[in-house]
C-alpha cells in the first residue's frame, strides 16, 4: 500500500500527489536573480531555490454521513503545501477516466456510481465530472506548510459501498512569477 492510499475489504480510494510547474522562468529548480544598481555592479546576486511541495497528510478511514446540504457521504483528505512562488493552485482530478461514463464517478464492480463525486476545500462543491479539474484553492503569495482539507462528497441516501474504487490526482501547480 502506498502513502495516502486507503484500502477497504474489497475496494480502494487511491490518492496521488502531483506537482506541476507551468512556468518557463523556473529552470532546474532554481531562479537566478541579479540586481544591478544604477551606479555600477557591486556583485549583488545569487541563486534562490524554488520549492513546490505537496503532501497528503491524513485520509479519513471511512465515508461519514453529512446531514447538512448537500446531504450524502464525505471522505476527508488533509494536505500540506509549500511554494516559494505566488499564484499556487490546488486542484483534484479523476485519475481513472478523462471522459466517458466513469469520469468523475466512483466505480463499483465495473459499473459507475451515480451521481458524480463532488469536491471542495472549504468553498462550494464542484463536480469531479467537469471537463476541467476543479480549482479548489489559490494562494496569491508564497506559502509554507499551508494546510487544507479536501472533502469528497458522494450524494446518496445510502452509505457508500466499501467496494468502490477511484484514483484521484491531487495537484499543486504554480503559474510562475
Amino acid at each position: 500500500m502506498r502513502e495516502g492510499e486507503r484500502l477497504t475489504a474489497r475496494g480502494s480510494i487511491r490518492l496521488f500527489a502531483c506537482i506541476a510547474i507551468l512556468s518557463a522562468t523556473v529552470l532546474a529548480g532554481s531562479l537566478s536573480l541579479r540586481a544591478t544598481p544604477a551606479d555600477g555592479d557591486v556583485g549583488v546576486g545569487g541563486n534562490v531555490p524554488s520549492i513546490l511541495s505537496l503532501s497528503i497528510t491524513n485520509v479519513s478511514s471511512s465515508w461519514r454521513a453529512q446531514k447538512s446540504k448537500p446531504a450524502g457521504y464525505v471522505l476527508t483528505v488533509g494536505i500540506e503545501a509549500t511554494a516559494t512562488h505566488g499564484g499556487t493552485r490546488l486542484s483534484v482530478a479523476d485519475g481513472d477516466a478523462a471522459s466517458g461514463r466513469f469520469h468523475g464517478r466512483l466505480a463499483l464492480r465495473s459499473r459507475p456510481v451515480n451521481p458524480p463525486l463532488l469536491v471542495s476545500a472549504g468553498g462550494p462543491y464542484a463536480s469531479l465530472a467537469a471537463r476541467l479539474a476543479p480549482q479548489l484553492l489559490r494562494w496569491p503569495g508564497p506559502i509554507a506548510s499551508a494546510r487544507a482539507r479536501i472533502r469528497l462528497l458522494q450524494r446518496s441516501s445510502r452509505p457508500v459501498n466499501p467496494a468502490v474504487d477511484k484514483l484521484l490526482l491531487v495537484t499543486l501547480a504554480v503559474a510562475g512569477p
